[in-house]
Parts: structure tokens; C-alpha cells; sequence
């Protein structure tokens, strides 16, 4: 069995840091975003910020002035986005999941067994069942059993080649126990 292909810790740990910077914003219930007005938040902050003389810039197209001056493009493209402006898209269709509903992966699931009939005898544990039906039964755990050792294993495996790499790489290391 081919061992599954290495992961880039890289990108991984940048999606962790992120995730964690976030829950710790949520935590301290720091709701601030670092360039919007924290008053901008709530309908009594617009409200005072409109008193005060702020409003929100005009555009044109989907972008300001200060947007195109502080962006990091070459002169001319500046030049061009302020004098031709781009008008902000207003999208004609809806997307729905119908639209690429012949991509979605449908699970496959055990094939389902016909009702069997059992003729069970009050006084005794003894049943009646055609050969048939018992292999699909049979088959039928066997199935299950494979299928949770199966998953087991894999997982199990993939944990140890994984952290074994890690180890090998130096990007983990074993902690020794102190008494």
C-alpha cells in the first residue's frame, strides 16, 4: 500500500496562525478590524459619525481615489483606472448547487438486502432462512468488521509515518520525561 503524499507543513501552520489570531480577537471580544472606526459598528456610531461630518466616499467604480493611489501599480495603470473608471460588476445569474449538481459525489453505501422472511419457532431459538439470505447477512458483517479495521489501520499508520517524518526532519522533537 502507497503511503499518502507528504503535506506542507508551511501552509498548514499559516492557516493555524490565522485561525488562532481570530479566536483570540473572539476571546478578548476584540471585534475591531484595525481600519474601521469601531463606531462604524453599530447605527448610533454611524449616526454620530454622520454629525460629525464623515461619510462614507463616493465611487464610482467598485474602488476610491485613495484605494488607486495607495495601491502598489505602476503609474500608468493609476492613471488609467482614474481617468476610465471600471463600473462595479452587477452579476445576472444566481448560482445554486443545481447548477453543478452532476458533480456532487453521492455516497455509495451497502447494497440493500430484500426482507427476508424468518419463521421463528415460539419455544426455541431455531429460525428458518434460505442459504441466500444468510451469505448476504454474513457478507454483510464482514463488511462492517473489514471496513472499521480497515479505517482503522490506515489512519493508525498514516498518525506514525507522519510524526515518524517529522521526527526524521527535525520539525518535532521528543520531549524526555522529567520525574
Amino acid at each position: 500500500m502507497n503511503a499518502p503524499a507528504p503535506v506542507d507543513l508551511s501552509k498548514l501552520k499559516g492557516i493555524l496562525g490565522n485561525a488562532m489570531k481570530v479566536m483570540n480577537k473572539v476571546e478578548k471580544k476584540d471585534f475591531s478590524t484595525g481600519h474601521v472606526d469601531g463606531r462604524a459598528l453599530n447605527e448610533d456610531g454611524i449616526a454620530q459619525l454622520q454629525n460629525e461630518g464623515i461619510t462614507k466616499p463616493q465611487q464610482l467604480g467598485d474602488y476610491t481615489d485613495e484605494q488607486v493611489h495607495k495601491s502598489g501599480l505602476p503609474p500608468e495603470v493609476k492613471k488609467a483606472m482614474l481617468m476610465n473608471r471600471i463600473p462595479k460588476a452587477t452579476p445576472n445569474h444566481t448560482f445554486t448547487l443545481e447548477n453543478v449538481s452532476d458533480l456532487i459525489e453521492k455516497p455509495m453505501g451497502i447494497p440493500k438486502t430484500p426482507k427476508t422472511n424468518i419463521n421463528e419457532n415460539v419455544n426455541s431459538d431455531l429460525i428458518t432462512i434460505s442459504k441466500t439470505e444468510l451469505k448476504n447477512i454474513i457478507n454483510e458483517q464482514i463488511i462492517e468488521v473489514l471496513t472499521k479495521s480497515y479505517n482503522k489501520t490506515i489512519t493508525e499508520d498514516a498518525i506514525k509515518k507522519t510524526i515518524t517524518t517529522l521526527i526524521k526532519e527535525g520539525k518535532l522533537t521528543v520531549k524526555k520525561k522529567t520525574l
